[in-house]
């Protein structure tokens, strides 16, 4: 559940406490004349619950802050969508992304980001969406790495394996990408590759820095997916907005390392109490076979893979002079 949330995002005027918005527009900066809707494809970088009860961060993700920087709230879940208690929340669009996907029919589930595009037609097949709910929206769009990592721990495949799948990736992410445009969403923002050997789960102990073999992988992801997003735009008249995911990871784990009051930042908050078990597991009898820290507030990564809701929102920081193209 998102429960601590940010009230305001100014320079140098920051702080945390319960309230009802996550972002607060600074002064005649709001969008103009209308709330748009947020569709949201992809993986647990932006899933708020179609997979599982709760989210991946341990709080809020990156859909709760851009959500919020739109001037609206978090759009109903895919999976919650035909329950009485969610059907006001249609209002502000639909999230269809799904922890664990892919855009390639393999990966650690079945819901590839051509399934989630494909839930979305239904959805406007039905008239949930009109053609003007379309043109007043805005897409995000998720692709962490779960095509790799699948193939690298899961099929046992090499780094160069990993390294050559990066064009046949990128090609169906793309393919996606338009996809939601021809729909008729016009502003859509794609997040990059983060730096992956930073990742818990690729960075073996001693976790006293990140894994360049990955982190270089994630870099090449970027390059050929920022390279095709300027060949499709220059055919378009659509906002295609790149969020540099390394970028603003990168820098928030340098920040938090350098302060002392930071735990490591590259020590997951929850963890199995073996490598066998993942944050949240349990054990046959029910008992629970993971630990959190005392402090997850003052932590980077909640688990293995994803940032804890104090990463998210310093990366959310860095990534809002590149959302401004979304107003």
């Amino acid at each position: 559940m998102c429960e601590w949330q940010i009230v305001e995002v100014i320079p140098h005027r920051l702080w945390n406490r319960p309230a009802k918005t996550l972002y607060k527009f600074p002064e005649n900066s709001s969008p103009k004349g209308h709330s748009p809707k947020l569709f949201v494809f992809g993986d647990s970088y932006v899933d708020t619950g179609n997979l599982q009860p709760f989210r991946s961060s341990g709080g809020c993700v990156l859909t709760d802050y851009i959500a919020s920087f739109l001037g609206i709230n978090s759009p109903v879940q895919y999976e919650k969508r035909n329950l009485a208690e969610n059907k006001a929340e249609l209002k502000n669009g639909m999230n269809f992304a799904y922890g664990g996907s892919g855009v390639l029919k393999e990966a650690w589930n079945n819901h590839s980001m051509t399934i989630q595009i494909n839930n979305f037609k239904q959805q406007i097949k039905e008239k949930v969406f009109t053609k003007y709910d379309l043109e007043n929206s805005a897409a995000l769009v998720s692709h962490a790495g779960n095509d790799y990592t699948y193939l690298y721990l899961n099929q046992s495949g090499t780094i160069k394996e990993v390294h050559d799948l990066a064009g046949r990736v990128v090609d169906q992410l793309v393919k996606n990408v338009k996809e939601i445009h021809e729909l008729g969403v016009k502003k859509i923002a794609i997040l990059g590759s983060p730096p992956r050997g930073c990742w818990p789960q690729l960075n073996p102990r001693p976790r006293t820095n990140c894994n360049g073999t990955w982190n270089e992988e994630s870099r090449f992801h970027n390059q050929l997916l920022t390279a095709a997003l300027e060949n499709v735009e220059e055919s378009t008249k659509n906002v295609f907005v790149f969020l540099d995911l390394y970028k603003a990871m990168d820098l928030a784990l340098q920040k938090n390392k350098e302060n002392s009051n930071y735990e490591n930042p590259l020590e997951p908050c929850c963890d199995g109490v073996t490598d066998e078990y993942w944050c949240g597991m349990k054990d046959q009898k029910g008992a629970e076979m993971f630990t959190v820290c005392r402090q997850p507030e003052l932590s980077f990564f909640w688990d293995k893979v994803h940032p804890s809701q104090n990463g998210v929102h310093a990366i959310f920081l860095d990534l809002i002079p590149s959302l401004e193209r979304l107003l």
